[in-house]
């Protein structure tokens, strides 16, 4: 296990910014749920969940995914539809919160400040997430746009408020926008391997430092930067 550790200075508050899908929820189950269901309406085979998943985190097209085992004219009518119900309850529900996640946002919100940075589209279902799993409370603010555009820049946009020393903030996230977004303002940057992206994919956005599940960090400095 890669553990990963930070100082901190000792008279300022850490802004630690989580991407939620990857680091925080395992949406595997949700993602192939969405793709089988698209693809049983328009008859077409889906591939297993382990195919799909890996495709996904070898950053595949979805249009070559499909093409695997539907026609090619099928992708316009599953990317419409896929769009739309991404962020229905009868998805979302099938998210899972990450073992050790919520003990850790626990112990690091009782001293630091946590926000969570996303591209989801619909904050009320956003919200409403978040509460049904008990994380809402963990989070001094949830950042996130409408019909975001789904880059860095939208991401490094949100987070900028927020940050008044770039040396005392980090980013955790899964995909190679969320590392480019820390990188933008400045602040030191973690990339999650559990997510949606392979390690190999994610080294070309160069972050700092690399874990399995954002719980094998260990922010030693929450008691010794008070010692």
């Amino acid at each position: 296990m890669i553990r990963v550790a930070f100082a901190a200075d000792t008279n300022n508050t850490m802004k630690i910014f989580f991407d939620l899908d990857g680091p925080i929820l395992d949406n595997r189950r949700k993602y192939h749920a969405i793709y089988t269901s698209l693809l049983e309406r328009g008859h077409h085979a889906a591939l297993s969940v382990e195919e799909y998943w890996d495709c996904k985190r070898r950053k595949i097209p979805e249009a070559e995914i499909l093409a695997k085992t539907s026609p090619p004219e099928f992708f316009d009518e599953y990317s419409a539809e896929r769009m739309r119900i991404i962020e229905d309850l009868e998805y979302l529900k099938l998210d899972i919160v990450w073992p050790g996640i919520p003990e850790l946002l626990d112990s690091w919100s009782r001293e630091h400040d946590l926000f969570v940075v996303t591209m989801r589209n619909r904050r009320d279902m956003l919200l409403r997430q978040l509460d049904h799993f008990d994380l809402r409370r963990h989070f001094r603010e949830i950042l996130n746009e409408d019909t975001n555009a789904g880059t860095a820049d939208v991401k490094a946009r949100l987070m900028t408020p927020y940050i008044s020393n770039p040396t005392e903030a980090v980013m955790i996230g899964d995909t190679e926008p969320d590392i480019r977004a820390g990188q933008r303002v400045g602040i030191r940057t973690v990339a999650v391997t559990c997510g949606i992206r392979t390690r190999e994919h994610l080294e070309t956005a160069q972050p700092d430092h690399f874990v399995r599940h954002a719980t094998d960090i260990t922010l030693a400095w929450l008691t010794s930067a008070r010692a």
